[in-house]
C-alpha cells in the first residue's frame, strides 16, 4: 500500500509551519521551544514566521533537519500518534479522547489552583486575578467550542469522510467559522502566556502557584497540538472534501483530481493514488493550499475499497 513516508519531505524556507508539522511531528517540540505558532499560525512560511520572531531561518532549518535525522536513526522514540496516516473518523475519535477529554478534566483543576493562589497572594499580587480572569474567559470560550465540534463539526467531518452526507448540503461557513475560532482562542492563550509571566517557574510564589504554572504550560502545549491537528490536518481534508471548482472555471488541480478520481472509478485507484502523489510532491512547495487538495484525495483513494481491489 503505497503510504506518505514514500515521498521524502523536502525542507525550504517556503514551507509552512503546519505542513513541516504535520510531515514529522517530532518537530513539534522543537518549534514550542522556538515558540513558533505552527497551530493558529500554520500556513505562515518557515521563513516568514522565523523573521516574525527574530530567528536565523537557516539555523532553524538546520536544527529541522537534526530533528529528522535523530528521530530516523531513533525510531522507538517517534511518537505513536501520527495524525496524517490516520482516517478522519480516527482523527475526530483521537481529537476527542485525547485533547478534548484532557481539557474537561484539566480546566477545573487549573481553575482551583487559580482560586487559591488569588486567595493566598492576590491582595499583594493583583496580576494573578487577572490571570484568573484571563483564564475563565478562555475557558469558557473553550468549552462552547470544543461542544459544537463534538455536536455539529465531527460528525459531519465522519459523514463526508464515508459519504452519507452529501458536500452540497453542509453549511458553507462551518469550516471557516471553526478556523476563525481557532485564531480567537490563540490569541487568548497568547494574552494567557504573558499576563502569566511566560509560565517561568522562578516567578513562583509558593509550590500551588509552581504546580498553577507547570498546568498552565502543559495546557497550552496540548492546546497547540490540538489546534494543529484541527487546523493542518482534520479541516484541510475535509476543505478538500468540500472543495469545488471556482466559478471562474476550473484550475489545472481541479482537472487532475477530477481525472484520477475518473480513473479511480475506472479500476486503477493505485495508479490514481501514485499519481496524485507525484503531484502533491510538485505542488506542496509553491501551492501548499493545492497540495492539500492531492495529499487528501490520496488518504480517499487507499483508505477506498476500490484500492485494494486494483491490487489484486
Amino acid at each position: 500500500m503505497y503510504k506518505l513516508e514514500d515521498v521524502p519531505p523536502a525542507i525550504d524556507n517556503a514551507s509552512t509551519l503546519g505542513m513541516l508539522a504535520a510531515e514529522q511531528p517530532l518537530r513539534i517540540a522543537l518549534f514550542e521551544r522556538l515558540h513558533l505558532d505552527y497551530c493558529c499560525g500554520g500556513s505562515t512560511s518557515l521563513d516568514d514566521a522565523c523573521t516574525r520572531r527574530g530567528l536565523d531561518v537557516d539555523s532553524v532549518r538546520e536544527q529541522i533537519e537534526a530533528v529528522d535525522r535523530g528521530g530516523s536513526r531513533h525510531d522507538e522514540a517517534a511518537p505513536e500518534w501520527r495524525p496524517r496516516e490516520a482516517t478522519i473518523e480516527e482523527l475526530c475519535d483521537h481529537i476527542v479522547s485525547v485533547h478534548h477529554d484532557g481539557m474537561r478534566e484539566e480546566m477545573p483543576r487549573i481553575t482551583e489552583l487559580l482560586e487559591t493562589v488569588v486567595r493566598v497572594h492576590g491582595a499583594d499580587h493583583a496580576d494573578l486575578e487577572v490571570v484568573e480572569q484571563a483564564f475563565a474567559s478562555l475557558r469558557a470560550e473553550l468549552e462552547e467550542h470544543i461542544e459544537e465540534e463534538e455536536v455539529v463539526l465531527f460528525p459531519t467531518c465522519r459523514g463526508l469522510e464515508q459519504g452519507s452526507i452529501d458536500p452540497a448540503g453542509v453549511e458553507p461557513e462551518l469550516i471557516a467559522r471553526h478556523r476563525t475560532e481557532h485564531e480567537a482562542v490563540g490569541r487568548k492563550l497568547a494574552a494567557l502566556r504573558e499576563l502569566a509571566g511566560g509560565y517561568e517557574l522562578s516567578r513562583a510564589l509558593c509550590a500551588t502557584h509552581r504546580s498553577l504554572l507547570e498546568g498552565l504550560l502543559r495546557f497550552e502545549t496540548d492546546l497547540h497540538r490540538h489546534v494543529h491537528e484541527e487546523n493542518n490536518v482534520l479541516l484541510d481534508r475535509v476543505d478538500a472534501l468540500l472543495d469545488g471548482p471556482p466559478l471562474a472555471g476550473a484550475t489545472p488541480v481541479d482537472v487532475l483530481v477530477e481525472a484520477l478520481v475518473e480513473l479511480a472509478d475506472a479500476g486503477r485507484a493505485e495508479r490514481a493514488s501514485r499519481l496524485a502523489a507525484k503531484a502533491y510532491a510538485g505542488l506542496r512547495r509553491g501551492e501548499p493550499d493545492q497540495a492539500q487538495r492531492l495529499d487528501a484525495l490520496m488518504h480517499k483513494l487507499i483508505l477506498s475499497p476500490r484500492y485494494n481491489d486494483d491490487k489484486e
